[in-house]
């Protein structure tokens, strides 16, 4: 959270029997002093995303509190694998992406597939990571 320019708010709720849990601000303690500790690397910080995930959202509507399953997937997918990333709709910036990752989910009109022809003519070289996923490598990824 620190590094993506967030701030730290932990919300907290008394115990049914109405009494303050000892190890839960034990623990609450512990992670504000390691915050403490990095705060003077995190201020002024602006997140770096080499990645845009489009978001079926945009094309399908969205269900309240529920991520579309192809979104879950490459979220836990790129998570997991520790990278970061924006997802992004058919009229973002995609020159700021050197990975661009098109669900199957996600119908490509005439003028989003003219947008997405424009971000593969301007890269340098090309390699495709399946039909719906594109790669920028003029830079590799981590």
């Amino acid at each position: 959270m620190l590094a993506q320019g967030a701030k730290c708010s932990i919300g907290d709720q008394l115990e049914p029997s109405g009494v303050l849990s000892v190890p839960m601000y034990k623990r609450i303690g512990e992670v504000y002093a390691e915050v403490e500790k990095k705060e003077p690397w995190c201020r002024n910080v602006t997140a770096v995303t080499d990645i845009g995930v489009f978001t079926p959202e945009e094309f399908h509507g969205a269900d309240t509190g529920n991520l579309p399953e192809a979104s879950e997937g490459v979220c836990r997918l790129l998570q997991e694998s520790g990278h970061q990333f924006d997802f992004i709709d058919s009229e973002a910036d995609f020159s700021k992406y050197r990975l661009l990752i098109l669900p199957d989910v996600i119908p490509v009109s005439d003028a989003f597939a003219q947008r997405l022809k424009q971000y593969l003519e301007e890269a340098a070289a090309l390699s495709p990571l399946s039909n719906r996923v594109l790669l920028r490598t003029k830079t590799r990824l981590p």
